[in-house]
């Protein structure tokens, strides 16, 4: 075991834990294919979280 960012962690991967990673990478390949899916990653430790939607930065203005 190995403590990394405040958590213990085995130091090497079981065959599962490979596996497991095996298929979200291929899942995360596929979806990349159909849409910009890197856009709408929330990343977040435990100190933060990083949120940024640029889909809504213009406010409506309304001319009198």
């Amino acid at each position: 075991m190995v403590k990394k960012l405040g958590q213990w962690l085995p130091h090497a991967l079981s065959d599962g834990n490979r596996q497991r990673r095996l298929v979200i990478c291929i899942q995360l390949l596929s979806r990349s294919r159909r849409f910009d899916w890197l856009d709408t990653i929330v990343t977040g430790d435990e100190n933060w979280v990083l949120y940024v939607n640029h889909t809504h930065k213009h406010t409506s203005i309304q001319v009198v």
